[in-house]
């Protein structure tokens, strides 16, 4: 029986992207975003017939934060050591079984249809008629990526408008995977997955083999940091870019673009607390050509011309 380090780090609704910020710098990526307007928006799309226990609303009602699960004390002391001088934040930690959390989320996940040609299903439920849409069965794992996020949804809208066949597409960020896989399912030629967690890594490659997409590869590393790794993503020619990261990490890029996203290719940036848009958008050295919002969150599109 596998016990695990339950470690809850509790914010306000305007310091949680910036605990996300630093999580991912430390390379903390394999978590559970607690936010309250994300909650606000799974009660809106109930339906009738969907009950949920009111105990379990009432404890997420306002809920702000991340949730990781550490398997040795060495990483918790990383996490609260890498926090530490962060305003706003309180973190617990608690001893839990595997058994206990690992599988607890997925009554709370279900399919999505974007736009015409697209559609999200979890990888556990059977399959439905698909009505002539691709599909991508995703089984996000511990890793944050199960498309439901207005982040994901506003990317994936994108997705599903733009790719119309023969693009090579990188994700960085990819987490689960569901950004390029998703592309590969609507056309893309070929696609680059990209993240700083070997376990989101994992998790990426295990959905393409699910969804039997070919001309893909997955890697793992830092490109801000390793310029060799860098060196090795701009050799792939990327004509899409997608990267559904925070603020302050897709500024921490900008000088990278020109590198990363080929002449007359496309990048489609989201993770942006919509009140941060105008600076990320300024950080970028490209024509701006589409913003969309949804629920607090943008997500923006650039042209290298």
């Amino acid at each position: 029986m596998s016990e695990w380090h339950e470690c809850v780090v509790s914010t306000t609704p305007q310091r949680l992207e910036a605990v996300l910020a630093r999580l991912s710098a430390l390379g903390f990526d394999s978590l559970k975003i607690d936010s309250e307007a994300d909650f606000a928006q799974f009660l809106a799309r109930r339906q009738p017939w969907e009950m949920v226990d009111e105990d379990f609303i009432e404890r997420h009602r306002n809920a702000n934060g991340v949730t990781l699960y550490l398997s040795d004390a060495a990483e918790v002391s990383r996490l609260r050591d890498g926090l530490h001088g962060l305003q706003d934040i309180d973190i617990t930690v608690a001893t839990v079984r595997e058994e206990d959390w690992s599988d607890c989320w997925k009554q709370f996940y279900t399919p999505v249809n974007i736009g015409r040609r697209l559609r999200i299903q979890p990888a556990w439920q059977p399959p439905e008629d698909a009505e002539g849409r691709a599909v991508f069965y995703n089984d996000p794992g511990m890793s944050f990526g199960t498309g439901t996020h207005a982040s994901t949804l506003l990317c994936l809208r994108r997705l599903e408008e733009g790719v119309r066949g023969g693009e090579r597409v990188l994700d960085l960020g990819c987490g689960s995977g569901i950004l390029f896989i998703s592309a590969l399912l609507l056309g893309a030629e070929a696609a680059l997955g990209v993240d700083i967690d070997p376990l989101s890594c994992e998790t990426a490659e295990r959905n393409a083999v699910l969804n039997g997409v070919s001309g893909h590869r997955v890697e793992c590393g830092d490109c801000i940091s390793d310029r060799a790794f860098l060196c090795k993503l701009s050799a792939f020619r990327a004509d899409l870019v997608c990267a559904n990261l925070v603020a302050d990490l897709l500024m921490a890029l900008a000088p990278f673009w020109a590198t990363l996203v080929a002449p007359g290719g496309r990048l489609l940036v989201s993770g942006i607390l919509a009140e941060r848009a105008d600076a990320v958008a300024a950080s970028v050295p490209f024509a701006l050509t589409g913003r969309d919002q949804s629920d607090g969150w943008a997500a923006l599109l650039f042209e290298n011309r």
